[in-house]
This record gives C-alpha cells, sequence and structure tokens, in this order.
C-alpha cells in the first residue's frame, strides 16, 4: 500500500536517521500487523489529490466533513496538535486571546493553513500574501526583530527552535489557538484496502497496544514532543 508522506517535522522528516513521529510510529504499527507498505514523499495538495483518487491508500487527516466523503477515518488519534504562537523571548507582550495579536507584525508562512481567527486579527495588509517560505526562516526574522511572532503546531515549533538552537531566543507561548487530533485515514477509492473498516480497526487497537506497553511514549520523547517550553 502507498502512505501518502507530507513533509511535516516532526511528524514526518526527510532525514533518514529520524524519519518522524507519525512515520515511525506507522511503520512499527505496519509491520507488527503484516502489512507491505511504501512512504511517498508528497507535496501537500498532490497528496491529498492522491488520496481522493486512490493513487495513494492511507494517510494522516485530521477531521473535516468535506473529507469523510473521500476519506475513511480510525477513531483513536494518532496524534493530537495544539496551535500556539511564537515570539522572541524578551518581547514586551503576552498573547491571552487572539486579539492581542492584532498590532504585532505577523509572520505567515507557505504551507501552513491558520485559523480564520488568527486571519482576521493577523496584521497583513493581504492574507494571501506569505512572507515566509519555509518556517525555518520566520523564525530567523523574528530573531533578529523583524517579525514579532507566528503560528504553528507546538511540536513543529519545538522541532525547529532545537535545530536552530534558539532557546535563549525564542519562546512558545501557553496560549493555545486551537487543538486538532490526527487519524489514520484510507482513500474510499483504495483498490488495496478491501475492507478498510476492518483495516483501521486494527489499526487502532495497535496503538492502544503501544500506548501500553510504553513504545509510544518512547517515541514521543525520541521526537521531543512532552519537551515544550523546558
Amino acid at each position: 500500500m502507498i502512505i501518502n508522506e507530507p513533509e511535516w517535522p516532526p511528524y514526518y522528516m526527510t532525514d533518514n536517521s529520524k524519519p518522524g513521529f507519525a512515520k515511525e510510529l506507522l511503520s512499527i504499527i505496519l509491520t507488527n500487523l503484516n502489512y507491505d507498505f511504501e512512504f511517498q514523499l508528497l507535496p501537500i495538495a498532490r497528496g491529498n489529490f492522491y488520496m481522493k483518487n486512490g493513487n495513494a491508500d492511507i494517510s494522516i487527516f485530521s477531521y473535516k466533513k468535506q473529507r469523510s466523503e473521500f476519506l475513511h477515518y480510525g477513531k483513536i488519534p494518532i496524534f493530537t496538535i495544539k496551535i500556539k504562537f511564537v515570539s522572541r523571548i524578551d518581547a514586551n507582550f503576552q498573547i491571552n486571546k487572539i486579539s492581542d495579536i492584532s498590532p504585532l507584525r505577523f509572520e505567515f508562512v507557505r504551507g501552513i493553513s491558520y485559523t480564520e481567527n488568527i486571519l482576521q486579527h493577523a496584521n497583513a495588509s493581504d492574507k494571501n500574501i506569505y512572507t515566509s517560505v519555509i518556517l525555518k526562516n520566520a523564525l530567523k526574522k523574528i530573531i533578529n526583530h523583524r517579525s514579532d511572532l507566528t503560528a504553528a503546531s507546538e511540536h513543529t515549533l519545538n522541532d525547529e527552535i532545537l535545530k536552530l538552537n534558539a532557546y535563549k531566543e525564542l519562546k512558545i507561548h501557553k496560549f493555545v489557538v486551537t487543538a486538532k487530533a490526527y487519524y489514520l485515514t484510507v482513500s474510499k477509492k483504495s483498490t488495496l484496502l478491501i475492507k478498510p473498516l476492518n483495516f483501521l480497526n486494527e489499526i487502532d487497537k495497535e496503538i492502544i497496544k503501544l500506548k501500553l506497553n510504553g513504545t509510544y511514549q518512547k517515541l514521543e520523547n525520541k521526537y521531543h514532543l512532552l519537551e515544550i517550553n523546558k
């Protein structure tokens, strides 16, 4: 089967020595269940298209009603993310509500889907123009006082800050914009998974098993998923 693999640290990573939390977890689960599988690195839009037409068999998605038209969802989340803001550690502002970002210079990063409330309050002349191509560049601009803050998954922010060795320059704010659970999904047009609901039920049981035996928690530690703002 083909697994849609977006580039999304620390869940999916191109570094072979650390392939990513989701990629390692799925590899363990599918190997335990004796399935043949192959990861295919795809841009986000193409990966979504492949899942719609059955060129890819499985992927990880948050739940949206419109996606359920072409996807079968598992019941147990693979992981849950929290969207948070990041700024310089010496910033003279606090974020306690979305409207607090209105007077600040918000850095938009291509490929990140911002919530509607962020788009409404972010200080940008055109919400369709992204000011940074990748998150690392956005964080460097914030460090260099060229922007004030940006937002992304706390785990992704943590991963990028670790790579930049910038915990003396940047902080992740405690305020949570939104939280989303991500599930394993099967394309409704998959020709390989004839009984997708049975397959997803197997996956759910395996996730529970890996949490009970500590494997899940070891992967969380490996990818620093529990080290936010320490």
